[in-house]
């Protein structure tokens, strides 16, 4: 029944086929079992070598994970440049609420810019660029990149969405090898709560070349 299980994650959620199917058949199991048991065993992290069982651990999760931090960087990229939601509104609800220099008022309303955060050049120096490799250096700051919000009130559905984009972000860049249009830079329309591309995000896609099955 598991190995069941893990072959329909592997084609359903992850597009695995062929010879790849087959190595995440081999590798996913033990890398599992494996990763189990560390988690349960009060050692450190280290890695020494393909013998010591961190090491394995590390060597398997490379093999199956392949470019997944480039993949990963791009996605903060793209919330940090084009988030859903630019704002996000609050009402103080305690008799007063100091924010540095000002003091509000129960009753008023904050008025929080995802958008402006996300392009403040001294939070992200070249704003204006589109650039993963910044987020390869080193993780978001969650109180620098919002987008989803922050605190008690971020987005439940935040992992699923991010795990949702690197599906099918993988998928994709499987099958298709993708590059932008010479088009403009496209504006935004509302999609009611959240803001969307206003052309749907084109882009230009030309099938890869397949591989035989092993």
């Amino acid at each position: 029944m598991m190995r069941i299980t893990l072959n329909v994650i592997l084609r359903a959620m992850f597009g695995a086929d062929g010879a790849e199917l087959e190595r995440l058949r081999e590798i996913l199991p033990g890398a599992i079992k494996l990763g189990s048991t560390l988690s349960l065993v009060p050692v450190p992290q280290w890695d020494w070598g393909r013998w010591s069982p961190w090491g394995r651990f590390y060597r398997n999760r490379r093999e199956y994970d392949g470019s997944e931090e480039l993949l990963h960087a791009t996605i903060l990229e793209v919330q940090r440049t084009r988030p859903v939601i630019d704002v996000t509104f609050r009402q103080v609800k305690a008799p007063t609420l100091e924010i540095g220099p000002w003091t509000l008022l129960k009753g008023q309303t904050v008025v929080a810019s995802i958008g402006l955060l996300h392009a403040d050049e001294t939070v992200f120096p070249d704003a204006h660029r589109f650039d993963p490799d910044r987020f390869l250096a080193r993780p978001p700051d969650p109180a620098e990149w919002i987008p989803y919000g922050g605190g008690i009130r971020r987005c439940i559905g935040a992992a699923f969405a991010t795990m949702e984009m690197r599906v099918v972000l993988r998928t994709l860049l499987r099958d298709y090898a993708i590059s932008p249009s010479s088009a403009r830079d496209e504006g935004f329309r509302s999609r009611g709560v959240t803001i969307a591309p206003a052309c749907g995000a084109r882009l230009t896609v030309a099938p890869r070349p397949r591989t035989p099955s092993a």
